[in-house]
């Protein structure tokens, strides 16, 4: 499984309650990647996903060149057709 510690907010120093290097260190314990992020100023929002993207294609291309069939079918399924009966009838 993969997974992220993000603290947020960092853009409140004023309210901060742990330190950067505390963060760190906390998902170091947890064998976790450390990010900091602020939605408010859009600061470091999107390399959390980023990173949890990168690690899952990473993993599911080792497990493929291992032999091994993916848990999560990722491919686009075909859309349903579109029922003839409206909502209301």
């Amino acid at each position: 499984m993969d997974r992220v510690l993000v603290g947020c907010k960092c853009d409140m120093e004023d309210k901060r309650q742990i330190t950067p290097e505390e963060g760190r260190t906390l998902a170091a314990a947890h064998g976790l990647t450390f990010f900091e992020a602020s939605a408010k100023g859009n600061a470091g929002v999107a390399a959390p996903f980023d990173h949890l993207c990168t690690s899952v294609l990473e993993r599911l291309g080792n497990d493929a060149a291992k032999g091994a069939k993916p848990s999560v079918d990722i491919r686009a399924a075909a859309a349903p057709a579109a029922s003839q009966a409206s909502c209301c009838g």
